[in-house]
């Protein structure tokens, strides 16, 4: 994958965990049910966490990948 293209989709993460977590707080705010919206923003903000975990941890392994399989032909 194209790494200008990762970073679009962490800003998308990014900007739709702010908004829910945003709305929740205002419907918080006003009185009305907001558990559903905190949840997607929480979720959103989590795959966002794990995404950025998993791109640091795979380009950390790449040495290792190329000292057990020799180097790329």
């Amino acid at each position: 994958m194209n790494k200008s293209f990762g970073m679009v989709i962490n800003m998308i993460f990014g900007i739709a965990a702010a908004s829910f977590l945003l709305l929740a707080y205002y419907d918080w705010e006003a009185g009305r049910e907001y558990e559903g919206t905190m949840k997607l923003g929480l979720f959103s903000a989590g795959l966002l966490i794990v995404r950025v975990f998993l791109m640091k941890s795979n380009s950390r392994n790449k040495g290792g990948r190329k000292r057990r399989f020799g180097k790329d032909k």
